[in-house]
């Protein structure tokens, strides 16, 4: 009976060890190739909506928001994408900051598997303008409402319209609920306006009910006959009280409706 060499079971364990160093270091490679290879979109200017959200008129009035904000030396930079290869926000934000070599503000879209997230850094020059305006605070938390109810074009249009209105001093308008905001608007002279039209028919309206009171005892006279003047811009109004039976005649211009003027 021939016994077989025990080198040979060492030998097969030693190939069958090869083999598995061998596999563990491919995959490893491939996972780090992978890892690698996580490729960042490049910038195609401040307005990066690679999820095909804007329109071309969208653009248009982007375009024109943005003149009042270059001109005040202000940058802000948007990005909206459909793909976050590292599934985290934050480091997805940082990772195209330091693609891109962003300046100013930067604000982030991107859509994970539970919905729309919105990462943002406004920085120092965005922040103090919309602080003077009081609407920091309601400028971020408009952009995180219309993120989680997945309006990403409406927070793209809101981010640029909003901060330009705030340099401008413009009216703002909210195009999502149609409601006006007043934003340095001077509303003395309106206010002084209306009243001085409050107090002109006031006066009219007293005027009125003045010259229809009877002088002797203050009771309304009727108006008992009206007749043509000679003169085709007057007519003559008789009036009669018939509590005292006090009479009188009134010669009234034609289509007079100045409040001051004679009768």
């Amino acid at each position: 009976m021939k016994i077989a060499p025990e080198y040979s079971i060492s030998v097969e364990r030693t190939l069958y060890l090869i083999k598995i160093f061998i596999l563990s270091f491919l995959l490893s490679l491939f996972f780090s190739f992978n890892v690698l290879s996580v490729s960042l979109p490049r910038p195609i200017g401040k307005v990066n909506d690679f999820a095909n959200l804007l329109s071309i008129e969208d653009r248009e009035n982007i375009q024109e928001l943005m003149k009042p904000i270059s001109e005040s030396n202000i940058q802000l930079t948007v990005l909206a994408s459909r793909r976050d290869p590292y599934s985290n926000p934050a480091e997805y934000f940082s990772k195209i900051t330091d693609k891109w070599n962003i300046e100013g503000g930067f604000i982030l879209f991107v859509e994970e598997f539970d919905g729309w997230q919105t990462v943002s850094f406004l920085g120092n020059e965005i922040r103090g303008v919309l602080r003077s305006k009081g609407i920091l605070e309601s400028y971020k938390d408009r952009i995180e409402e219309k993120t989680a109810e997945g309006k990403i074009r409406e927070a793209i249009l809101f981010s640029y319209r909003q901060l330009s209105n705030a340099i401008t001093g413009k009216v703002e308008v909210d195009e999502s609920d149609g409601i006006f905001k007043l934003d340095s608007v001077p509303v003395i002279p309106f206010i002084i306006l209306g009243g001085f039209l409050v107090l002109l028919a006031f006066y009219s309206l007293l005027r009125w009910e003045i010259t229809r009171r009877c002088p002797k005892c203050g009771v309304r006279m009727n108006l008992t006959n009206e007749k043509p003047y000679p003169s085709s811009s007057y007519r003559i109004i008789a009036k009669k009280c018939n509590n005292c039976g006090y009479r009188e005649s009134e010669r009234v211009k034609n289509k007079s409706f100045w409040p001051f003027g004679g009768s």
